[in-house]
């Protein structure tokens, strides 16, 4: 049991520093000079820390299948299963929280993007999803509001989620419980193209993910890391691992975003990746204490594709 404890332990430390740099510093505070990040692999040590990761990852993975609550998995997985026709509520619930706490923060989708000009839209339709009320439209808006605020500032493909769960509830509908389903508003002129996204519900959430991970990896991490850098001297996190340098941290944080990002898009163990996913996320709340509600559609994402993979995995 103590193994498989400091196993998830240097899982979830090492990737501790997952945010949107962007919502806890400024641009302009990022001042601190460093070098980039891929200069730690000159050292030979790091490389051996490197592979520590996903050897975490497999070690985990095989420790929680084959020892770890072994006697309730499948117990577990069929009700995960039996959860499905809740899933459009989960992202209704999670989507609709978001867009309400943008409208009352006077900014369009993320804290990135400050537009007040929708915001009593964005608090009415996030009122809406809440209810379950003409939810098809209400989610074909919000993928508006989306595109237009990552016209503003190309930072929104961090939040790349919101999207996936817009695209989603736009396929499914409301779902139960909710108003559109007890008056019957449910019932549109079924196309090839409502067909051929819920069969593809599944993938659509992952990429919404997927895609924000990558990006964040790709561009906090490699293309600006001052940003990291600054993050993780101001929130003190390199002391969690003191023999690793802040570049090092940088570097570790990059190739475990996209590499998470990369096995959703591969549809590599959804459910276990998921459930990593949530527990580092929950960990960088309490480094970083960021709005919730800018997150909420993360996290309720994560939870979709951990029902959903469940439930296909019970039709085959």
């Amino acid at each position: 049991m103590k193994r498989g404890v400091w196993i998830l332990l240097l899982l979830v430390l090492v990737p501790a520093a997952f945010a949107h740099t962007l919502y806890v510093i400024s641009a302009e505070d990022a001042a601190t000079v460093v070098s980039h990040p891929l200069n730690e692999l000159y050292n030979p040590f790091n490389w051996i820390l490197i592979a520590c990761l996903p050897l975490a990852f497999w070690l985990l993975a095989h420790y929680t299948k084959n020892h770890l609550l072994v006697w309730k998995t499948k117990n577990i997985s069929a009700k995960l299963a039996s959860y499905e026709i809740l899933v459009p509520w989960m992202m209704r619930l999670s989507l609709g929280i978001l867009l309400i706490g943008a409208g009352t923060g006077s900014h369009l989708i993320s804290p990135v993007v400050h537009d007040s000009a929708f915001n009593v839209l964005e608090i009415a339709f996030g009122f809406m999803l809440l209810l379950g009320l003409f939810t098809r439209i209400v989610a074909f808006a919000t993928m508006f509001f989306y595109v237009y605020a990552l016209l503003n500032n190309f930072y929104l493909l961090g939040t790349f989620e919101v999207f996936g769960a817009s695209l989603f509830l736009f396929a499914t509908g409301a779902g139960k419980p909710s108003i559109d389903d007890m008056l019957g508003l449910e019932h549109w002129e079924e196309s090839r193209i409502l067909m051929f996204l819920r069969r593809e519900k599944s993938r659509i959430l992952r990429t919404g993910i997927a895609v924000s991970f990558i990006f964040l990896g790709l561009y906090e991490k490699f293309l600006m890391p001052q940003l990291m850098a600054e993050t993780i001297i101001k929130y003190n996190i390199n002391s969690l691992l003191p023999f690793l340098s802040v570049d090092m941290w940088v570097l570790c944080t990059g190739i475990v975003e996209i590499a998470l990002g990369i096995l959703l898009l591969l549809d590599y163990r959804p459910a276990f990746v998921s459930v990593v996913t949530f527990a580092v996320l929950i960990v960088t709340f309490f480094f970083f204490k960021e709005d919730v509600s800018a997150h909420v559609t993360l996290f309720g994402t994560l939870s979709g594709i951990l029902v959903l993979s469940q439930s296909r995995r019970f039709r085959q």
